[in-house]
C-alpha cells in the first residue's frame, strides 16, 4: 500500500474492503479505518457505507451471497476449515461476535471501512492554513 498510495497525487482518504473468517485480520483492518459498516459493538459505524459494502462485496464475488445486516458470506470457504479458530486475546468482544455470527469456519464476513492515507507524501507538501 505503500506504494500504491504513496505517490503524491494519491488521495488523501479511500475504501479500505476485506473479507475474512479470521477475528484477528478484523480486527487490523478495523484499526486501519475512521468508520466500518459492522455489527460488532465498539466499531465505529457509517450508515452511508452500508450500499457501497454490499456494492463492493458483489463486484468482487459475483457468485456470494451477503446478509444485509451482518455482512457475512456463507460458505464462502467451501470446505476450507480451521483446525484450531483464531481468536484476537485482546478483542474478546470481536471474538464473541465471530463464535456467535459465522460459528462455520467455511462462512467470511466482508467488511468496508473509510481509510486517511497515511502513505500519501502530498498532505506534507500542502501549506497550512489558519
Amino acid at each position: 500500500m505503500t506504494a500504491e498510495f504513496g505517490h503524491p497525487a494519491a488521495p488523501a482518504d479511500f475504501c479500505l474492503c476485506w473479507r475474512t473468517r479470521n477475528p484477528v485480520i478484523y480486527v487490523l483492518g478495523r484499526a486501519q479505518c475512521r468508520s466500518v459498516v459492522s455489527a460488532i459493538s465498539d466499531d465505529t459505524h457509517a450508515d452511508d457505507l452500508d450500499d457501497l459494502c454490499l456494492k463492493l462485496a458483489a463486484t468482487l464475488y459475483p457468485r456470494q451471497t451477503v446478509e444485509k445486516t451482518t455482512m457475512v458470506m456463507r460458505g464462502a470457504y467451501g470446505r476450507l476449515r480451521y483446525r484450531d479458530e483464531p481468536t484476537t486475546q485482546t478483542s474478546p468482544d470481536v471474538d464473541r461476535w465471530f463464535a456467535q455470527t459465522i460459528p462455520n469456519s467455511a462462512d467470511a464476513v466482508f467488511r468496508a471501512g473509510l481509510a486517511s492515507n497515511r502513505w500519501s507524501r502530498h498532505r506534507a507538501a500542502l501549506p497550512r492554513t489558519g
